[in-house]
């Protein structure tokens, strides 16, 4: 029963090796408070992925409408008559209407630029959200294997009880039997 009672206690402390949590209780809240920040940051690393298509749609815009201001630049010269005021072109009005596209594009340029900063933010974000998202998931699988050791450690714990006690029934037996054999 004695080594019985040893490798129980043997057996206990091998499972409780390297555990960072003590009691079940607490491995179970460090496992919701992971989750909890897990949920969040799978919130953010969402509302990260709708804004960066956002910000990729509003580039594609940006680009689309430069095309039709240098498109409009280069036609402007072959056109005879002004499509919306529908008089003869001059070369003031010309003049007027490249202005008025290069004041365009480089206004487009300009918000094109903000957006790609933005852009490039958020993929920024977005990775740092995956590295935390697997870290978070690899805190949680650890949590969960070392609160598997604590409920073993738990379960071990009646029958080192139980050893404990026969052994202390044995050695009382063997004191007894010794006093009448002498």
């Amino acid at each position: 029963i004695k080594n019985e009672t040893l490798f129980v206690i043997k057996e206990m402390e091998r499972v409780s090796e390297n555990l960072m949590e003590k009691t079940i209780e607490s491995c179970e809240n460090k496992i919701q408070a992971l989750l909890s920040e897990l949920k969040i940051i799978e919130k953010q690393f969402e509302e990260n992925e709708k804004n960066k298509l956002e910000f990729e749609k509003q580039i594609s815009v940006y680009n689309s409408e430069i095309q039709n201001q240098e498109k409009l630049k280069s036609q402007v010269d072959k056109l005879d008559i002004c499509p919306l005021c529908k008089s003869k072109i001059t070369k003031e009005h010309i003049k007027q209407v490249v202005l008025e596209s290069d004041r365009r594009i480089q206004e487009l340029n300009h918000n094109k630029e903000k957006a790609s900063l933005e852009l490039k933010e958020l993929t920024e974000k977005i990775q740092a959200n995956k590295t935390k998202i697997k870290e978070l998931k690899e805190q949680v699988s650890n949590k969960n294997i070392e609160l598997v050791k604590l409920n073993n450690i738990e379960s071990m714990k009646p029958s080192l009880r139980r050893l404990k006690e026969q052994e202390t029934l044995l050695e009382s037996e063997i004191l007894e039997l010794n006093k009448k054999r002498n």
